[in-house]
């Protein structure tokens, strides 16, 4: 009996690896091992065969080891007395066995969940550990194709800028900076929405937000104003002499019809006839309400300030006149900064939409509805509480959808975004008798749930505004005081709940309105959009920084209150 060639592999490893023994094995008589072990630390294993034959082969026997260095031999018998072991006397030295070399996986990223094409936010990780001691680096896949080098020891966090709008996942890793072939796995993935170029108003689709404007009088005009951050103004644009008509979709120049409603017949009260006659639609009980596809927040206050700990004190005096605020010097501002105004936006031209002279029909909102990367425009008729979203092309009308009708007219839409970030346009509802505020969760245009917010019951406190103002990825609601003092707060909502309020400057006179918010100067922040409601009817722009005012800007005054901005 014969048994040469022993060896194993690897020689060394974790407690994770598996090693594998072998030896040759030969019997000059023919005969097959009736006993073939191996003795590992003096315990005893069979072996099979690897190859060859069973009196002519190897023999092979595979484990995995506890930690510390191991000894073997082998021990053959071939059933007629023989017996033969490998080596003769003592044993082999074996495999040394370590500690397993793990780096942890990382903490999911941190960092800004909505932030605006091209500029650079940072994003962070920590808590990995090397088992054996070592320090660690981290690196960031930012969900685009690309992913950061390796952080120096220390370092936690990067700066990424997407150049394109879209949803990404952001994700880290670490390594040991001893051995930097010892890698943990990905974490958990952060969400990342980038809002894209397409804003909250913006019919020319330049990426600019613009103003959108309806005539409250004869012929029921709608006008938008395209608008860039452009230093200077343009001259002021007149309507022009024409109007769409919803049969031959061509401008029929110099006519204008006067009180006639120019709507499709289903908007008109005139049947069911046009783009969406799908028949009655059924409508869910008490939608605002009591339906089972809701989400219920808790309470009622009478001052949106007072929500969450109670009264927050202004921080601001009051002004009278939101061209003229200035900042006050605890916001750190320069002082030229704080005593002019910026340079207004350049109005670049204009374009009418189709007019609709029933004056119930009021435009109450926009945003993208159908997810086709242009702003749709959003209807509410305060005589029957139909509500219709015109699907537009550009300032061209191109097909209509039919909401679920709301026939109580104390509840009015106050808002339209995102508030459950499915990629889908909600509306805000406030209810004008209890001070009730519902979000209408919707896919596309139809309903899928509501969400109820806390209650307002101080009928002088309006809901002017939606958007991000904190850039934490969720809606927040802009409420504005038509009283004494002229307050203005921002409620930061986590989906349909509060969580947060911010006073900004308060504007005591309240023939200035806020009639939109939005993106003005394209920095990432919401703007907020003045209108003063008096002789002059002057229009102006906040630019802000989150809750800080940073500038104003004076837009071309419109004299004619009739005409109404209606950016929301």
């Amino acid at each position: 009996l014969i048994p040469e060639m022993p060896g194993f592999y690897p020689s060394a490893g974790t407690l994770s690896d598996v090693f594998n023994f072998w030896v040759y094995y030969y019997d000059q008589d023919g005969d097959a091992p009736t006993v073939k072990n191996i003795y590992v630390d003096g315990v005893d294993h069979p072996l099979t065969l690897w190859s060859g034959t069973p009196s002519s082969g190897y023999y092979h026997y595979e484990t995995s080891l506890p930690l510390g260095t191991h000894d073997y031999r082998f021990y053959f018998e071939d059933g007629r007395g023989g017996t033969a072991r490998s080596p003769i006397v003592a044993t082999l030295p074996g495999p040394v066995v370590v500690l397993d070399h793990i780096v942890s996986q990382p903490s999911a990223p941190t960092g800004e969940a909505a932030p605006s094409p091209g500029v650079s936010r940072s994003y962070t990780t920590a808590t990995s550990i090397c088992n054996l001691g070592h320090a660690v680096q981290y690196r960031f896949d930012w969900g685009d194709g690309g992913t950061s080098d390796w952080l120096p020891v220390g370092q936690t966090s990067e700066a990424h800028a997407w150049a394109a709008a879209g949803a990404y996942l952001v994700r880290a890793q670490a390594r040991c900076s001893v051995v930097p072939a010892v890698i943990s796995s990905w974490t958990e993935a952060l969400s990342v929405n980038v809002a894209g170029t397409l804003r909250k108003t913006d019919l020319n689709g330049d990426g600019q937000e613009d103003i959108l404007w309806r005539y409250c009088g004869m012929g029921g005009y709608i006008r938008t104003w395209f608008m860039s951050n452009t230093d200077g103004a343009a001259s002021a644009i007149t309507p022009s002499d024409g109007e769409m008509t919803p049969e031959s979709g061509h401008q029929e120049p110099n006519h204008r019809m006067s009180g006639e409603a120019l709507f499709p017949s289903f908007m008109s009260g005139k049947g069911k006839s046009g783009p969406i006659n799908k028949g009655e639609r059924s409508r869910p009980a008490d939608i605002m309400c009591a339906s089972a596809k809701r989400t219920r927040g808790a309470g009622s206050v009478d001052d949106p300030r007072k929500a969450g700990t109670g009264l927050q004190m202004p921080i601001f005096g009051v002004c009278s006149d939101p061209r003229q605020v200035s900042s006050p010097p605890h916001q750190g501002l320069t002082p030229s900064l704080s005593s002019e105004r910026v340079a207004s936006p350049q109005l670049l031209g204009g374009a009418d939409v189709m007019p609709v002279g029933d004056l119930n029909w009021e435009i109450v909102g926009s945003g993208d509805f159908n997810n086709d990367s242009r702003t749709d425009i959003l209807w509410r008729n305060i005589s029957n509480g139909a509500n219709v979203v015109w699907f537009m092309n550009g300032t061209e009308w191109s097909g209509s959808a039919e909401l679920l009708p709301v026939g109580d007219q104390s509840w009015e839409i106050v808002g339209t975004g995102d508030f459950n970030r499915d990629g889908n346009v909600d509306i805000l509802w406030r209810n004008s008798v209890s001070g009730d505020n519902v979000v209408w969760y919707m896919n596309g245009t139809t309903w899928i749930g509501s969400a109820i917010l806390l209650k307002v019951t101080d009928q002088s406190w309006h809901i002017v505004g939606t958007g991000d103002f904190d850039k934490d990825g969720n809606i927040d609601i802009l409420w504005r005081y038509n009283g004494a003092g002229g307050y203005n707060v921002v409620w930061h909502l986590d989906n349909a709940t509060w969580i947060a309020s911010s006073e900004l400057i308060p504007v005591g006179d309240t023939n200035w309105q806020i009639v939109g918010t939005g993106d003005y100067n394209n920095d990432g922040n919401i703007d907020i959009l003045w209108r003063y409601n008096g002789p002059g009817g002057y229009n102006g722009i906040w630019y802000m920084n989150g809750m800080t005012w940073i500038g104003s800007a004076e837009l071309l005054p419109v004299p004619d209150l009739s005409w109404k901005i209606v950016n929301r």
